[in-house]
């Protein structure tokens, strides 16, 4: 079951009749601020798919979660007995330096009402919701515990070495771990602290966005099985394969949008489902109007 956590009375808007994870992608995730490349998400359900089909279970960790973006979804990919986790500062920590900057150019209005506001828009109970620090607050998680890790938090050289070992230790027999913003201009900690992991610390690449996708475990799928999911998908496709340190790893790209969005729509996702996003989609616009009750 998952775990209701709150802090004082959150005030929610009305539940969305979205059902599962092609209708949240494709009618509803534009409607939560924050960053979540369609591919990725479309990946992320790929992957889910994928150990589904091998059995593999367990819970799902993500490590900052800014307004929910990423968040809903892994609350329509916990399947009946997984737990979705989330961590996350939120609003209550003192921040200073660089942190603080950053903090001040991407992520203001971050707070963790405005976080479960969102996930209950589209979920009837919250995750568990760990307040404060990755460094110090994961450490009662259960190892080998998680089937799928999304790290995003702090972009902190220092922190990010600890949250690697973190989700080594937490990533399960067959899990994948994703790294967020491996390629950004403006977190090097996150780049340095993640290829290390791979150059000498075993962290086996499967594919790459702006993430890292990757596993510590040796009967995780190969790049081999990944590429052929991908290459039978409508809106992803393998684009070419890298090494490095000798460990190969698929560029990962989405389909053009005019080839993308007839895809998405009518392979994806059944008439009955259309029908549910788009009466989803007036609803909300509805709820946004400013003559609206």
């Amino acid at each position: 079951m998952r775990v209701t956590t709150t802090a004082g009375s959150v005030s929610t808007l009305p539940t969305t009749d979205v059902r599962d994870a092609s209708d949240y992608i494709t009618s509803a995730i534009e409607t939560i601020d924050g960053w979540f490349d369609p591919r990725d998400a479309l990946l992320w359900t790929l992957i889910d798919g994928m150990q589904q089909a091998q059995g593999v279970t367990g819970d799902l960790l993500e490590v900052g979660v800014f307004l929910g973006k990423s968040a809903v979804l892994l609350g329509y990919l916990a399947h009946p007995g997984e737990n979705v986790v989330v961590c996350d500062l939120f609003e209550d920590q003192p921040l200073t330096g660089e942190v603080a900057a950053e903090h001040a150019r991407f992520y203001q209005g971050l707070t963790r009402s405005r976080f479960e506001a969102n996930y209950l828009r589209f979920h009837d109970e919250l995750p568990m919701v760990i307040q404060g620090s990755s460094t110090e607050s994961l450490v009662d998680l259960k190892d080998e515990s998680f089937r799928f890790i999304h790290i995003d938090g702090s972009h902190s050289y220092d922190v990010v070495v600890e949250d690697v070992q973190t989700a080594k230790r937490l990533c399960g027999p067959r899990g994948v771990v994703v790294f967020d913003d491996v390629f950004t201009g403006h977190t090097p900690g996150v780049c340095a602290a993640v290829w290390n992991a791979v150059v000498h610390d075993g962290l086996r690449p499967l594919a790459i966005t702006n993430k890292l996708y990757g596993t510590w475990s040796d009967d995780t799928f190969d790049v081999d099985e990944l590429r052929a999911a991908i290459d039978a998908h409508p809106s992803l496709r393998a684009v070419d394969v890298h090494a490095v340190a000798g460990k190969p790893m698929l560029e990962v790209h989405g389909m053009p949008k005019a080839a993308a969005a007839p895809s998405l729509l009518h392979d994806l996702v059944p008439p009955a489902a259309r029908k549910a996003a788009r009466l989803a989609r007036q609803r909300w616009r509805e709820r946004r109007s400013p003559t609206a009750p």
